[in-house]
């Protein structure tokens, strides 16, 4: 069952049974109808609404278990404990009341804007980069079952929302009328023309092998063998040029947060501040789960199909694929906050050459390895193992020669 139909028989459930006590109590006169009409024509779009808000519930949770996990990750990384706020017998040193606490925080801030700001702009800005990364949550399968939507365009819709972000970003940075945030600003614009290409060629391959756009389709193909094994060219470009999508350390270049400036966020505080930085860990759930599902097969389970009898009757069939899904972007995320702990910020000369001369380059080849392949030898279709050879050779070998040549330097 999907979640469409299980919303839906819930719905109807729940309506029905209110209905049924309406009518048990004697009212029947032509409100109760109307409302009934108005209920059957309307039923698609309030299920649909339901369906959206379960996802995007789900979504924010994933947000906030990830900011726990980075606090507390770091902290081990770095030799410490991290943050141990807690009450009594609720959470006691774990830290987790201390999100809490900073949202509290946040909500309860006084909203300020520069005097001189575009205060339209300024305002619009963050709610902009909130809902385009709310939006790409929509086209984000967890299993088959369970998606708001199953476009077939799914992957072009994401990776065109998803893109959208430093448009806010550089026009939030213009509008507060500051020079350290324009500055921020223009780094992003830098920082997109630089990496935005070879974010989407990565996925070329991918697109090629599944032959189709369509999230689920691509998890389909990979039932046999991830496309980790089949694109690992793919994965390194994609992951780089992720991190710099989401603007995370070391690709932090437009809010620089280690510094005393906070980048295009300088003059940004209150809910303001707290919308921005929700946008920023809302992009990097949809970044990871999108490499999972691009590269890692999705939801699907190295365990077998099993069933436990349950203590009070019935049995409990697994394994659950929305479960194995969001353990897989946990396990991806932890490898970002990995990398915010061990690499310090780069310049901008530094990325503007890398997204050019390295990552466009690895992408084109990859590419071209592919659609090579393909061409030269559609055999290896019919065999996984072969084709993992195939393709793995040659990018090991790559690899290599670019190490010894010192290209990485």
């Amino acid at each position: 069952m999907d979640l469409y139909s299980a919303v839906s028989g819930l719905v109807n459930w729940v309506v029905g049974g209110l209905f049924g006590l309406v009518e048990g109590l004697g009212l029947r006169g032509p409100v109760v109808v109307f409302l009934r009409d108005l209920y059957g024509s309307l039923e698609h779009a309030i299920i649909t609404a339901v369906v959206a808000i379960l996802v995007l519930v789900v979504g924010l949770l994933m947000v906030v278990l990830m900011l726990w996990i980075e606090r507390k990750l770091i902290g081990r990384l770095a030799d410490r404990r991290a943050t141990m706020l807690g009450i009594r017998g609720i959470g006691r040193g774990t830290g987790a009341i201390q999100l809490f606490a900073d949202a509290i925080k946040l909500f309860v801030k006084e909203d300020l804007a520069p005097k001189k700001a575009d205060r339209h702009v300024f305002a619009a800005g963050p709610s902009i980069l909130v809902a385009s990364s709310v939006l790409v949550l929509v086209a984000i399968p967890m299993s088959e079952g369970f998606a708001a939507s199953d476009l077939d365009g799914g992957l072009i819709f994401a990776m065109a929302v998803f893109g959208f972000a430093p448009f806010a970003v550089f026009l939030s940075g213009w509008s507060a009328n500051n020079k350290y945030t324009l500055i921020g600003g223009m780094r992003s614009a830098t920082q997109m023309i630089s990496c935005e290409i070879p974010f989407l060629l990565s996925l070329v391959g991918v697109v090629i092998l599944a032959g189709s756009f369509r999230l689920v389709d691509i998890v389909h193909m990979q039932g046999e063998l991830w496309f980790i094994v089949l694109q690992p060219i793919a994965f390194v470009v994609y992951f780089i040029a992720m991190i710099s999508e989401i603007e995370r350390i070391p690709f932090d270049l437009p809010e620089a947060e280690a510094e005393l400036v906070e980048g295009w966020q300088t003059e940004y505080s209150g809910l303001k501040f707290a919308f921005a930085m929700m946008s920023g860990y809302i992009r990097g759930y949809v970044g990871c789960a999108l490499g999972v599902l691009l590269f890692f097969g999705g939801w699907s389970s190295p365990v077998p199909a099993y069933s436990v009898a349950l203590p009070w009757g019935g049995e409990f069939s697994g394994p659950v694929p929305e479960l194995w899904f969001l353990m897989k972007v946990l396990l991806l995320f932890m490898v970002l906050v990995w990398v915010r702990a061990a690499l310090g910020r780069v310049r901008v000369d530094q990325i503007v050459n890398l997204g050019w001369k390295r990552l466009l380059p690895l992408a084109l080849f990859n590419i071209a390895l592919t659609v090579a392949f393909l061409i030269f030898a559609p055999e290896l279709e019919s065999d996984t193992l072969a084709m993992g050879v195939a393709f793995s050779v040659p990018s090991l070998f790559l690899v290599a020669m670019f190490w010894k040549w010192g290209w990485f330097r």
